[in-house]
């Protein structure tokens, strides 16, 4: 699978400032256009995930989801190979 990473640089201006956004909506749909999936990166609020979502970026990582973890905690969050739920 091919995958295109959007930079944080550009994730943590997009709901400020319009130029940005548009060259984020630009990546994603180019790489949609070619086939190749789209993951943003640095996403730290609801609100850089909604412009995202809106412009049919799916696949995110950042700060909203979770904070960095050492290999040694990651299976603490896997039940059989699968991320559990936060409750």
């Amino acid at each position: 699978m091919k995958v295109v990473k959007i930079d944080r640089s550009f994730v943590s201006n997009i709901t400020e400032n319009p130029d940005m956004r548009a060259i984020v909506r630009a990546i994603i749909d180019l790489s949609k256009s070619l086939g190749i999936e789209v993951v943003a990166e640095g996403v730290e609020c609801g609100k850089q995930r909604d412009c995202l979502t809106d412009d049919g970026c799916h696949l995110a990582q950042g700060y909203l989801f979770g904070t960095a973890i050492t290999a040694e905690e990651m299976p603490l969050l896997l039940d059989d190979g699968v991320l559990k739920r936060h409750q």
